[in-house]
């Protein structure tokens, strides 16, 4: 849970790891929520796949073995 400490003051980094080597992880680690790999929302935003289907046309789901672009047409 994210606070702020003032209310025009810093903000707090919101960081999403989308992919790691293809890794497949769902399990705790010493953070407040657990870690998820690959992000369990890729497949549901077109604002991630259509960059990715153009940068790393052969990147590959880890979960469901498709590359972005096969993900995007199921949109």
């Amino acid at each position: 849970m994210r606070r702020r400490r003032r209310r025009w003051g810093p903000h707090t980094l919101d960081l999403d790891l989308l992919d790691y080597n293809g890794q497949v992880m769902r399990r705790p680690v010493p953070l407040p929520k657990k870690l998820i790999l690959p992000h369990p929302g890729i497949v549901e935003r077109a604002f991630v796949l259509q960059p990715v289907s153009e940068i790393a046309p052969r990147w590959k789901h880890g979960g469901t073995h498709l590359t972005a672009a096969e993900l995007l047409n199921r949109l």
